[in-house]
């Protein structure tokens, strides 16, 4: 692989890892920043591309045996590296990887990341999650419990940008996802097409408590943002809704809580 040793912090090469923490232009040009040593190991054995690794000089014997053959590498001192990011770094490595096309919805259900193939589709549908932090706790729920793949609103953040990798801990890297223009017809197909019961979780009175809810072969499970739950206009086009029950007045869970005890409850 191509090693490149750079020492001006304007070099135009370092452009894509630029003023990290001010901007997600990666967003805009198709690619995404992995950072830390271990999120960039994470990278190197997914399925997207590494275009190129940010790393200071003591990683060069590692990175000649780890990287992709492909991938240029670009080492300088570590203190330049926070030069060029915009923040304080001091865990020496990054790198860039490429987005892959927003799949259809017949190719996310398609991809099956469990291994028990008679078992059914577990799908996690978002309407509309802007913080970047409770992605990432669905995401790294959704792969702990062996969901098939997560469906997305065009209003939620952005999967890929950085925050939501890293406290992901590069598992939005294993999870198939989709962002849909408009959920309303994606919930349509989701029954008519794949057989997926939508399930909506709510607060409710008149919802089914979580501990009677039966797993359906196919679950659609929907999980709304932590301070207004799901649009009404979603509900509407569910076919349960199930709730969590809470004592002492408490109203709502942080929404990487609740998806973790509703993905346990279903996997059982």
């Amino acid at each position: 692989m191509p090693i490149v040793e750079i020492d001006d912090v304007d070099d135009p090469r370092l452009d894509v890892y630029r003023q990290l923490n001010q901007t997600n232009l990666t967003a805009m040009s198709g690619r995404f920043i992995a950072e830390s040593r271990l999120l960039v190991e994470r990278l190197v054995a997914s399925s997207y591309q590494v275009e190129s690794i940010l790393a200071a000089e003591q990683f060069r014997a590692e990175l000649l045996t780890t990287a992709p053959p492909d991938t240029i590498i670009y080492l300088l001192r570590k203190e330049l590296i926070s030069a060029v990011i915009g923040f304080h770094f001091h865990r020496g490595m990054l790198a860039c990887g490429l987005r892959q096309p927003n799949p259809t919805l017949g190719q996310l259900l398609a991809n099956r990341t469990v291994i028990d193939t008679e078992s059914g589709r577990t799908i996690i549908v978002c309407p509309h999650i802007v913080d970047p932090t409770n992605l990432a706790g669905v995401i790294r729920n959704a792969c702990a419990f062996g969901v098939d793949g997560l469906i997305l609103g065009p209003q939620c953040a952005d999967p890929f940008s950085r925050r939501v990798v890293r406290v992901s801990m590069g598992t939005v890297l294993q999870l198939p996802i989709r962002i849909a223009d408009d959920l309303i017809p994606e919930l349509d197909m989701l029954y008519h097409t794949f057989a997926c019961t939508r399930v909506a979780t709510v607060l409710d009175d008149r919802a089914t408590p979580l501990r009677s809810a039966e797993r359906p072969r196919h679950l659609a499970l929907l999980f709304g943002s932590e301070g207004h739950g799901l649009p009404q206009d979603i509900i509407e086009h569910c076919d349960e809704l199930v709730t969590l029950p809470m004592k002492r007045g408490t109203d709502s869970l942080n929404l990487a809580t609740s998806t973790g005890i509703f993905l346990y409850h279903y996997s059982q």
